[in-house]
């Protein structure tokens, strides 16, 4: 059956806006399978450009744009109708209708020739299963080691209906387990129930595909809307004014009211949102000593409610790694040898695959060029750099493997007293405080690298507080580039650590760490920030994921950041 495509709009940007594009449409499995046919020649081709890959792979580049695609039409509505020139409050609903306009421009809109208006369909409809949804090779299986592999999935129901819509969460990893290799997979979503995985074939031999759901869409939904909302996390503030103490609740705030409170603000790091407790009985708001978070992490009675309205989301729990994977694969050997890779720095578009390990210890970047630094070379990097790095525990890792390499003359690292958490509340240091400390005669001295994390301790933040957040530190970053314009500041990205078991510690899933990289990207992206993309290099390893990483990837981290310090240095691979 041929299918007749209205229109395709290609986005660019699989986890940070670039190198994506979705198609939405109502097809059958067969039609499916031809319409990722159309758009996947286009999508590689786009990203072999934009990292400049050499032709030579075993890639098939398509020069034509297929005949029966255009873009849709409803674009002209912002022209038209500028509502956001006057305002930009309250138009939550327009990514969602730019959602909405995307699915119905590639809908094979048939002409109607029935006179009743309703027929009859499904008495039952469900989540995507793991057990039902198909997997299977796009493309034949004679792949040679430097190409691409594709693999299509389509998600059914446990009823066996297919899925005709996007925003399930998957994770795909490519393995030998003998030879000690293996790699992550880039997962496409298409809108239409139909997802395409792509893998680098790093290795000939064997491989073996294992695909995850981490989160159904119903899930992710839910998710979202208990993130979106204002103040449901609760921590407990203590005050005191010598031995007594009296404790009460706190909690974040970025839009709402309040009365009779005791409210709390910092412009420099927080923007517009307030922390904001309530008044103690006994103590003044200037003798609030810390905070800490409530035990039952959630208190909300009205978020407590929405959790028991979407216990059905929850019902039927199922194993994640889908059943008709693992899958496996013969790669062909070949001469062929790794694209030509730009010198690590800011803002590198992301490829098919951030990398892969060719053993136990050594990862190969394949969005810049990297190695592995010996002794003598990073002394010879980082004998006059002075490094500043703050953040949590993660933060914490790198900085002792990079001790555990080389003796640093300049090197601080600055537990993040993550807030709400800290001993002496009102001396709290954050991320802005912290950049705020690094003054222009540092920068003269020596050159500057500064390393961050803003993830983790922030899963519970809403959406909104969260954004106001990155914003601040946004504001930070641009006054210390200002002050020493060569100073290299990096944020390393999320990695999956904690996966998801019950509805308490939801929060700290996949899904909201994938989601806060995309945030991180979005604002701090365009203003010469280094991004220490780490979450495919942690999920392909084959050891345990865990939140504190194998030491092998810790230290495949600091030789990746040592490749963005010193990109001249890195010898030819």
């Amino acid at each position: 059956m041929t299918v007749k495509l209205i229109s395709l709009r290609l986005i660019i940007g699989i986890v940070i806006g670039i190198g994506v594009d979705r198609i939405w449409t109502s097809v059958t499995s067969r039609e499916s399978h031809q319409i990722v046919t159309g758009v996947t020649d286009v999508m590689t081709r786009f990203m072999l450009q934009e990292k400049n890959y050499s032709s030579k792979q075993n890639v098939e580049i398509v020069e034509k744009r297929p005949k029966d695609l255009h873009t849709p039409t409803f674009n002209n509505h912002d022209k038209l109708f500028p509502y956001d020139k006057y305002t930009l409050f309250g138009m939550e609903w327009k990514s969602m209708a730019e959602e909405f306009e995307l699915a119905y421009s590639n809908l094979n809109r048939e002409d109607v020739t029935r006179i009743q208006p309703f027929s009859i369909g499904t008495n039952n409809f469900g989540v995507s299963s793991t057990t039902h949804s198909r997997v299977y090779f796009h493309d034949d299986t004679h792949v040679t080691k430097g190409g691409h592999i594709h693999v299509v999935i389509e998600t059914f129901d446990k009823y066996g209906n297919q899925r005709k819509k996007g925003g399930d969460m998957f994770e795909a990893v490519m393995s030998n387990e003998k030879l000690v290799k293996s790699t992550s997979g880039r997962v496409t979503d298409y809108g239409n129930g139909t997802y395409s995985v792509h893998f680098y074939a790093a290795w000939a031999g064997e491989a073996n595909i294992s695909i995850f759901m981490r989160f159904t869409r119903e899930m992710l939904q839910f998710i979202n809307k208990e993130r979106s909302g204002e103040g449901h996390m609760e921590w407990t503030g203590v005050y005191s004014a010598g031995r007594d103490t009296e404790e009460v609740d706190c909690k974040i705030i970025r839009d709402g009211t309040w009365e009779d409170k005791c409210s709390y603000k910092n412009r420099n790091s927080f923007a517009s949102t307030m922390f904001v407790c309530d008044k103690p009985k006994s103590f003044t708001c200037k003798e609030l000593i810390s905070v800490n978070p409530t035990p039952t992490n959630v208190k909300d009675e009205s978020v407590q409610v929405e959790r028991k309205r979407a216990s059905y989301i929850f019902a039927s729990r199922q194993k994640s790694i889908l059943a008709s994977t693992p899958m496996k694969i013969k790669i062909k050997d070949s001469s062929s040898i790794l694209p030509p890779l730009p010198l690590c720095g800011p803002d590198l578009p992301v490829p098919i695959s951030d990398g892969y390990w060719t053993d136990n210890v050594t990862y190969v970047s394949l969005v810049c060029k990297s190695q592995h630094w010996n002794s003598a070379q990073i002394e010879k990097c980082l004998s006059n750099v002075s490094i500043k790095m703050f953040g949590d525990s993660t933060i914490f890792q790198l900085g002792q493997s990079i001790r555990a390499k080389y003796n640093l003359g300049d090197y601080t690292i600055e537990p993040k007293a993550y807030f709400p958490l800290g001993p002496t509340f009102f001396n709290i240091r954050l991320e802005s405080e912290f950049l705020d400390t690094i003054t222009k005669e540092m920068c003269e001295s020596r050159p500057t690298v500064v390393v961050m994390n803003i993830i983790f301790h922030y899963f519970t933040w809403s959406i909104p507080s969260y954004l106001d957040r990155l914003y601040a530190t946004r504001f930070s970053v641009e006054r210390l580039l200002s002050r020493c314009p060569t100073v290299k500041v990096f944020l390393q990205t999320s990695h999956p650590g904690i996966d998801f078991d019950d509805m308490q510690t939801y929060f700290s899933g996949p899904w909201v760490g994938f989601d806060m990289d995309r945030m991180i990207r979005r604002v701090f992206g365009g203003m010469g920030v280094y991004f220490l993309g780490v979450s495919q290099m942690t999920s392909s390893h084959l050891s345990r994921i865990e939140l504190h990483s194998n030491r092998l990837v810790i230290d495949e981290r600091v030789n990746l950041l040592l490749s963005y310090i010193c990109p001249t240095q890195v010898e030819s691979v």
